[in-house]
Protein backbone atom coordinates (compact mmCIF):
# COMPACT_ATOMS: atom_id res chain seq x y z
CA UNK A 1 0.00 0.00 0.00
CA UNK A 2 2.94 2.09 1.24
CA UNK A 3 4.46 1.53 -2.43
CA UNK A 4 1.31 2.20 -4.62
CA UNK A 5 0.67 5.76 -2.50
CA UNK A 6 4.11 6.51 -3.48
CA UNK A 7 4.40 5.76 -7.27
CA UNK A 8 0.85 7.35 -7.20
CA UNK A 9 2.39 10.44 -6.11
CA UNK A 10 5.23 10.99 -8.40
CA UNK A 11 2.56 9.99 -11.22
CA UNK A 12 -0.10 12.47 -9.81
CA UNK A 13 1.70 15.43 -8.77
CA UNK A 14 3.49 16.49 -12.07
CA UNK A 15 0.14 15.92 -13.67
CA UNK A 16 -1.66 18.24 -11.45
CA UNK A 17 1.43 21.00 -11.36
CA UNK A 18 1.01 20.84 -15.63
CA UNK A 19 -2.41 21.39 -15.18
CA UNK A 20 -2.31 24.13 -12.61
CA UNK A 21 0.75 25.93 -14.64
CA UNK A 22 -2.10 25.74 -17.87
CA UNK A 23 -4.63 26.73 -16.19
CA UNK A 24 -6.69 23.89 -16.74
CA UNK A 25 -7.25 23.00 -12.85
CA UNK A 26 -8.46 26.16 -12.85
CA UNK A 27 -11.29 25.98 -15.35
CA UNK A 28 -12.18 22.23 -15.19
CA UNK A 29 -11.55 21.08 -11.44
CA UNK A 30 -12.14 24.72 -9.55
CA UNK A 31 -9.69 23.76 -6.53
CA UNK A 32 -8.75 26.87 -6.25
CA UNK A 33 -9.86 29.48 -3.34
CA UNK A 34 -12.58 27.11 -1.89
CA UNK A 35 -13.68 28.36 1.44
CA UNK A 36 -15.53 27.41 4.27
CA UNK A 37 -18.13 29.93 5.49
CA UNK A 38 -18.45 30.24 8.44
CA UNK A 39 -20.98 32.42 10.95
CA UNK A 40 -19.22 34.09 14.52
CA UNK A 41 -20.42 36.99 16.74
CA UNK A 42 -17.75 38.95 15.01
CA UNK A 43 -19.24 37.94 11.26
CA UNK A 44 -18.92 35.71 8.75
CA UNK A 45 -15.50 34.22 8.40
CA UNK A 46 -13.93 31.77 5.19
CA UNK A 47 -11.63 29.17 6.41
CA UNK A 48 -9.52 28.88 3.70
CA UNK A 49 -9.41 25.44 2.02
CA UNK A 50 -5.88 24.84 0.73
CA UNK A 51 -4.46 21.89 -1.68
CA UNK A 52 -1.40 21.13 -3.49
CA UNK A 53 -2.07 23.74 -6.06
CA UNK A 54 -2.37 26.45 -2.78
CA UNK A 55 1.54 24.96 -1.71
CA UNK A 56 -0.16 23.17 1.31
CA UNK A 57 0.51 19.18 0.91
CA UNK A 58 -2.64 17.47 2.41
CA UNK A 59 -2.07 16.25 6.16
CA UNK A 60 0.18 19.00 7.40
CA UNK A 61 -2.23 20.63 10.11
CA UNK A 62 0.93 23.20 11.38
CA UNK A 63 1.54 24.32 7.82
CA UNK A 64 -2.63 25.47 7.71
CA UNK A 65 -3.28 26.72 11.01
CA UNK A 66 0.50 29.09 10.26
CA UNK A 67 -1.22 29.81 6.77
CA UNK A 68 -4.73 30.07 7.37
CA UNK A 69 -3.97 32.40 10.52
CA UNK A 70 -1.91 34.31 8.32
CA UNK A 71 -4.43 34.68 5.77
CA UNK A 72 -7.77 35.35 8.15
CA UNK A 73 -6.00 37.01 11.30
CA UNK A 74 -2.89 38.42 9.76
CA UNK A 75 -0.86 36.27 12.48
CA UNK A 76 2.67 35.30 12.05
CA UNK A 77 3.45 31.61 13.58
CA UNK A 78 6.29 30.04 12.64
CA UNK A 79 7.13 27.06 10.39
CA UNK A 80 7.07 24.15 12.66
CA UNK A 81 5.75 20.63 12.66
CA UNK A 82 2.78 20.67 15.63
CA UNK A 83 4.39 18.90 18.24
CA UNK A 84 7.34 21.50 18.08
CA UNK A 85 5.37 24.33 17.29
CA UNK A 86 5.50 25.34 21.37
CA UNK A 87 9.01 25.87 20.73
CA UNK A 88 8.43 28.01 18.54
CA UNK A 89 5.48 30.43 19.23
CA UNK A 90 4.05 31.89 22.71
CA UNK A 91 2.36 28.95 24.88
CA UNK A 92 -0.71 31.59 26.18
CA UNK A 93 -2.00 28.30 28.55
CA UNK A 94 -1.80 24.74 29.68
CA UNK A 95 -5.57 23.14 29.46
CA UNK A 96 -7.17 20.07 30.04
CA UNK A 97 -10.28 19.70 28.77
CA UNK A 98 -12.45 22.19 25.89
CA UNK A 99 -14.20 24.51 28.99
CA UNK A 100 -10.79 25.45 30.20
CA UNK A 101 -10.60 27.06 27.10
CA UNK A 102 -13.22 29.66 28.23
CA UNK A 103 -11.67 33.33 28.81
CA UNK A 104 -8.35 32.15 27.56
CA UNK A 105 -8.74 31.59 23.96
CA UNK A 106 -9.46 34.31 21.27
CA UNK A 107 -9.84 34.00 17.17
CA UNK A 108 -6.48 33.42 15.57
CA UNK A 109 -4.76 31.52 18.44
CA UNK A 110 -3.94 27.70 17.93
CA UNK A 111 -4.70 25.09 20.12
CA UNK A 112 -2.65 21.96 20.53
CA UNK A 113 -4.71 18.88 20.23
CA UNK A 114 -3.43 15.36 21.63
CA UNK A 115 -5.57 12.22 20.62
CA UNK A 116 -4.42 8.86 22.45
CA UNK A 117 -5.13 7.12 19.47
CA UNK A 118 -2.64 9.18 17.20
CA UNK A 119 0.28 7.26 15.62
CA UNK A 120 2.52 10.26 15.92
CA UNK A 121 2.46 10.30 20.12
CA UNK A 122 5.67 7.18 20.01
CA UNK A 123 8.12 9.80 18.93
CA UNK A 124 9.70 12.72 20.72
CA UNK A 125 9.35 15.99 19.83
CA UNK A 126 12.66 18.22 18.92
CA UNK A 127 13.59 18.94 22.48
CA UNK A 128 13.89 14.63 23.15
CA UNK A 129 10.68 15.18 25.22
CA UNK A 130 7.35 13.10 24.80
CA UNK A 131 5.08 15.42 22.56
CA UNK A 132 2.19 16.69 24.36
CA UNK A 133 -0.09 16.87 21.57
CA UNK A 134 -0.14 15.91 17.37
CA UNK A 135 -2.60 18.08 15.72
CA UNK A 136 -3.29 21.57 15.92
CA UNK A 137 -6.37 23.63 14.83
CA UNK A 138 -6.81 27.10 14.54
CA UNK A 139 -9.77 28.99 16.54
CA UNK A 140 -12.12 30.47 14.61
CA UNK A 141 -14.75 32.08 17.48
CA UNK A 142 -18.02 31.48 18.90
CA UNK A 143 -16.38 27.55 19.99
CA UNK A 144 -15.68 26.67 16.42
CA UNK A 145 -12.14 25.63 15.10
CA UNK A 146 -10.56 24.96 11.93
CA UNK A 147 -7.76 22.58 10.94
CA UNK A 148 -6.70 20.06 8.14
CA UNK A 149 -7.11 16.65 9.11
CA UNK A 150 -5.18 14.14 6.77
CA UNK A 151 -6.36 15.79 3.35
CA UNK A 152 -9.66 17.39 4.71
CA UNK A 153 -9.96 20.82 6.01
CA UNK A 154 -12.69 20.69 8.67
CA UNK A 155 -14.18 23.31 10.19
CA UNK A 156 -15.41 21.52 13.95
CA UNK A 157 -16.37 22.33 17.31
CA UNK A 158 -15.27 21.95 20.67
CA UNK A 159 -17.98 18.90 20.95
CA UNK A 160 -17.17 17.45 17.41
CA UNK A 161 -13.23 17.10 18.20
CA UNK A 162 -13.83 15.78 21.43
CA UNK A 163 -16.01 13.15 19.56
CA UNK A 164 -12.93 12.80 17.37
CA UNK A 165 -10.80 11.66 20.19
CA UNK A 166 -9.35 15.56 20.66
CA UNK A 167 -8.42 16.90 23.71
CA UNK A 168 -6.58 19.91 24.04
CA UNK A 169 -3.61 20.77 25.90
CA UNK A 170 -2.14 24.28 25.07
CA UNK A 171 -3.08 27.51 23.88
CA UNK A 172 -0.49 29.15 21.57
CA UNK A 173 -0.40 32.65 19.92
CA UNK A 174 2.09 34.18 17.56
CA UNK A 175 5.29 36.11 18.95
Amino acid sequence: MKKRKKRLTKVLFPVLAIASAFGIADRKMDLYNKQIPVKTQEGEIKAPVYNIFTGLHPGNCSAYVRKAGAEIFNKNYSFSSAWNRRYHDKVISQVKNFSELDGKIEPGMIVGLYNPKSRYNKALDEKGRERKYSHVALYLGDGKFAHQLGAKTRVDTASDLEKLGWVPREIIDSN
